[in-house]
């Protein structure tokens, strides 16, 4: 879910004969079936326009389509909620957290790809795009930040 304005990247996963799997986002044909309500650039940046209401987002290469909707609300965010909210890693070891935008509405969307990653405390764990890497003994607190809205997961390093 978008409000007016309000910018989603999407990804396209290839998977091969051979069962591997490889990003695809550059090499599908994007579309949006109502562009008064979306938009969508050859990247795979959907663009929420002024119309409210629900498009279908396409990806597409030879015969293959996949489609998910995207819905355009009024909606604001109301929380951020990170998960897992307790972590503990080994140096050198990575996790994976996620940030979930809770909506005025009562729906929720995945923002783990917008949100602004941040940590307290580099000396101990960074973060990049929700990707925890533990660097050294010790607590820090992951933030994730979304408009305007802020969660955050504790990292424990033993």
């Amino acid at each position: 879910m978008l409000a007016p304005g309000g910018v989603q990247q999407y990804t396209a996963t290839a998977t091969y004969g051979n069962n591997t799997t490889g990003d695809a986002t550059n090499m599908v044909n994007w579309s949006s079936s109502t562009t008064s309500i979306a938009t969508i650039t050859s990247t795979g940046l959907a663009t929420a326009g002024s119309q409210l209401g629900t498009t279908t987002i396409q990806a597409q290469t030879g015969s293959v389509i996949s489609k998910t909707g995207l819905t355009v609300s009024n909606s604001t965010v109301t929380s951020v909620t990170v998960s897992p909210a307790s972590v503990s890693l080994i140096a050198g070891q990575t996790q994976q957290l996620a940030a979930t935008a809770n909506f005025s509405n009562n729906s929720s969307s995945n923002v783990t790809n917008l949100a602004t990653w941040t940590s307290s405390n580099s000396s101990v764990a960074t973060v990049s795009g929700g990707l925890v890497t533990a660097v050294a003994t010790g607590t820090a607190t992951i933030f994730a930040s979304y408009s305007g809205q802020v969660g955050n997961a504790t990292v424990t390093v033993q």
